[in-house]
């Protein structure tokens, strides 16, 4: 069933338009414009995906006006291709396909965030799921650092944009984005576990700041940080996921002495125990410098 379609008038004679669609054909287009070596034909890809990305969000922005229903203009499986090719391009080694996708990405990302309604949830998920996975890309350095970036601005506004009552209980946002980082935690492959710690640092900053939103959530973090510290200590030492893992781990430690933390597992006896047991299980790893921090915040709690 064709969806992404744009209608193109016939001549300037006639009043019906032909409606022309260009889901058959977007698998090529992202094929060159992400793989191809001819300059021309990757530019002219680029250029076309760019308009297609476009056109679905203005047909998304417009819909109420026109009276269309929401599954008429629900791009989620489109997205589900088109994002991961943006997200590459943006951190394309060629200038022109960088400088058209890195704005577009961001731009993208704070409509997304500031429409996350029940209609557009799906597409919203589309997006988080390809920063994440781009995060902890295994080949891509530069499309790591990107999505990492991206990830910031994701939750920046995700937490700009919802409302203040649903702030402490957990948006929609912040508990999809838990549920993809605890599955990369547990992943068995050390890349994708260094993809978490990219993913909490790139985060940091825009939980610290939202207290409400961390205090919710920085226990389920830890935790998540005990099991990939556990699973890092037979990676090799190159890899370095131990060495990034003890820093996050270290990070988010401190932020428990906050008070309000502390105060929450005092009232749920059952959050201290699961933290106190997370505090053990990690000292097995090797973790230097990190063992004095364990043995105090043991004593904390």
């Amino acid at each position: 069933e064709g969806r992404v379609g744009l209608d193109v008038p016939l001549d300037s004679s006639q009043e019906a338009d032909i409606r022309v669609y260009l889901d058959a054909v977007l698998p090529r287009v992202v094929e060159l414009a992400t793989t191809s070596m001819q300059r021309r034909d990757k530019l002219a890809a680029c250029e076309l995906l760019d308009a297609v990305v476009r056109l679905c969000i203005g047909a998304n922005a417009t819909s109420p006006d026109r009276g269309q229903d929401a599954s008429e203009v629900d791009f989620s499986r489109q997205y589900r291709h088109l994002f991961p090719a943006m997200l590459r391009l943006a951190a394309d080694p060629d200038k022109f396909a960088r400088d058209l996708f890195r704005p577009l990405t961001i731009q993208v990302i704070h409509w997304l965030t500031s429409n996350n309604t029940g209609e557009s949830s799906g597409q919203t998920m589309a997006m988080l799921d390809a920063i994440v996975d781009g995060v902890a890309d295994q080949e891509h350095a530069g499309l790591r650092e990107f999505s990492a970036e991206a990830l910031g601005e994701f939750i920046e506004y995700s937490l700009k944009w919802a409302p203040q009552g649903q702030r402490r209980s957990g948006a929609l946002n912040m508990r999809a984005l838990l549920l993809r980082l605890s599955g990369l935690a547990h992943h068995p492959s050390a890349l994708r576990r260094v993809g978490f710690a990219y993913a909490l640092n790139a985060t940091y900053r825009q939980l610290r700041e939202d207290v409400d939103t961390l205090d919710v959530h920085l226990l389920a973090l830890l935790r998540s940080a005990f099991v990939a510290l556990e699973l890092s200590s037979d990676d090799s030492p190159a890899l370095g996921s131990a060495d990034e893992l003890c820093a996050v781990v270290s990070r988010l430690e401190k932020m428990v002495l906050r008070k309000t933390v502390l105060r929450r597992l005092m009232v749920h006896s059952d959050e201290r125990e699961a933290f106190r047991e997370g505090l053990l299980a990690s000292g097995g790893a090797e973790r230097d410098g990190c063992v004095d921090e364990d043995e105090f915040l043991l004593a904390r709690v």
